[in-house]
C-alpha cells in the first residue's frame, strides 16, 4: 500500500489488505482506503473474508463463488445485509442459485 502513498494510481486491487493485523492497524488500513478512494478518486477492489471491514468502506459489494455472482449490495442504505445459508448437498444449493435474480453488472 506504500506504493499508493507515492504513485498517482487510477485503480488499486488488494487481496485480504487487513489479514493479519490488529484491530487498531486494520482501522488505519481502512481509513487510508477510504480516503484513497473518496478524496483522491482511486477506485479499489478489495478480495475479503472480513466482511465487516467491506461492509465499512465499500459501497458496492459483490459475493462470489467459484467465479460467479452469488449476490451483490449496492449503496449504503441499508446496513446488516450480510447472512449464511446453508444447503444439504450441493446440488441443492445449485437448484437454489438458478433459482435467483441478479442485476447487471456495470
Amino acid at each position: 500500500m506504500l506504493l499508493t502513498l507515492v504513485t498517482e494510481l487510477d485503480i488499486l486491487i488488494l487481496d485480504e489488505p487487513t489479514n493479519g493485523l490488529d484491530i487498531e492497524s486494520s482501522q488505519i488500513v481502512l481509513a487510508v482506503l477510504k480516503n484513497l478512494a473518496l478524496h483522491e478518486n482511486v477506485g479499489i477492489l478489495i478480495s475479503s473474508h472480513k466482511l465487516e471491514d467491506i461492509e465499512e468502506i465499500c459501497e458496492r459489494v459483490l459475493f462470489l463463488e467459484n467465479g460467479l455472482l452469488t449476490f451483490q449490495k449496492v449503496g449504503k442504505d441499508s446496513h446488516n445485509f450480510l447472512f449464511e445459508i446453508a444447503f444439504s448437498s450441493a446440488t441443492d444449493r445449485d437448484i437454489f442459485i438458478t433459482k435467483q435474480e441478479f442485476w447487471d453488472i456495470v
